[in-house]
């Protein structure tokens, strides 16, 4: 199911979805990037999207701040059954945080707030491999990550040794690590030596070299 919102106030738009918690429900995009004002999206009940594997919220494209926190708890969802969650801001600076799905976040423009903790950011894992993980797609100067304790950045670790893999430095890093892999930097949420327990954020060619941990704990741009 695909829903297009257009036009409304500059004030913003509040929309909520309701539905039965149909078992035929299992793909909905709600798409905001056409309002005038900030998408204040909500759901009826705690089964609205009880089925729907495949989540995506878009949100408007102006330059209103928009809050996407509350999605989260509405998703019951999880990353080892495939559930997905992929949420688009705009030109505001908007803030996310993580579900117990598999997130994909595109912060946009602005000064965007990503809030990730232990618990929701768990990896999709098969055959001893990650195959998804919490994404952010374009993590930029202005932003920054938020919620995971003890934040430490790891000397870049990608080819040291030589050969060495993902699920390696997952399973052998301790929580809270912020290392680079090929070309693009993660955080350890939770770092255990089983892969099922191990919980990651992807943040997309972004290079470890120019972030740094504020006095806040929060993870930025240098």
């Amino acid at each position: 199911m695909a829903v297009e919102l257009q036009g409304g106030s500059k004030d913003g738009f509040a929309f909520t979805f309701e539905t039965a918690g149909s078992a035929a429900l299992t793909e909905l995009t709600i798409d905001g990037s056409g309002l005038n004002g900030a998408l204040d999206l909500s759901f009826g009940g705690d089964q609205e999207v009880l089925n729907v594997k495949n989540l995506v919220v878009k949100g408007s494209s102006t330059a209103a701040e928009q809050d996407f926190t509350e999605l989260a708890a509405a998703v019951t969802g999880t990353a080892a059954n495939g559930f997905a969650v992929t949420i688009e801001g705009g030109e505001g600076n908007d803030t996310f945080a993580a579900s117990t799905a598999i997130d994909h976040f595109t912060g946009g423009k602005g000064e965007n707030t990503f809030t990730f903790s232990a618990g929701n950011s768990a990896v999709q894992v098969s055959n001893g491999k990650v195959q998804a993980m919490d994404t952010i797609t374009d993590f930029g100067a202005d932003d920054t990550l938020e919620g995971v304790a003890g934040l430490n950045i790891v000397t870049a670790t990608g080819t040291t040794p030589e050969g060495i893999t993902l699920e390696e430095l997952a399973t052998t890093l301790d929580s809270g690590s912020v290392f680079d892999f090929k070309d693009d930097t993660y955080v350890l949420v939770n770092g255990d030596a089983d892969l099922a327990n191990v919980e990651l954020v992807k943040l997309a060619g972004v290079d470890l070299e120019k972030l740094h941990v504020g006095d806040n704990g929060e993870l930025a741009f240098a």
